[in-house]
């Protein structure tokens, strides 16, 4: 069998760019579907109060450090003590109680809508990757004089 250095980093990277497109094409369901979520359980006094904190320099760096948060990082080796303080301060709040509750649901609804959009993209998912495959062949087979 020949080897091909570089076939599997070349497949990947076109699956990976396959799933970008599809994950970001989510993004606007999955923001919609949360504030709808909000809406229809908080108070415009505790909407109002959400966003003043997620739109505050704290509430930022959380939704940044998410990401990282779900993979197993620590929260207290991105936020300081103040930074803890004050989240934990929201978090007591009315606004963030309510938003702590459906978390869980929201989470559990993000998850379903992600796995469904990655079931119905898997055929692009799968041609990405044999299309890249093919061409990364083509192009790196010897050439006969």
């Amino acid at each position: 069998m020949q080897r091909t250095p570089g076939l599997l980093e070349t497949i990947v990277n076109a699956v990976s760019m396959k799933l970008d497109q599809v994950l970001t094409a989510l993004i606007p369901s999955l923001e919609s579907n949360a504030a709808a979520s909000y809406a229809a359980k908080m108070s415009p006094a505790e909407l109002q109060a959400a966003i003043t904190f997620y739109s505050g320099p704290v509430g930022r760096k959380l939704v940044t450090a998410t990401p990282a948060v779900v993979m197993g990082d620590d929260v207290r080796k991105i936020l300081s003590s103040a930074d803890l303080a004050e989240f934990a301060a929201f978090s007591q709040s009315s606004a963030g109680q309510k938003m702590g509750a459906l978390r869980p649901q929201q989470t559990n609804d993000m998850r379903m809508a992600v796995n469904h959009a990655l079931e119905a993209a898997e055929p692009q998912i799968d041609a990405a990757a044999k299309s890249a495959g093919q061409a990364y062949i083509r192009a790196h087979q010897p050439k006969n004089h």
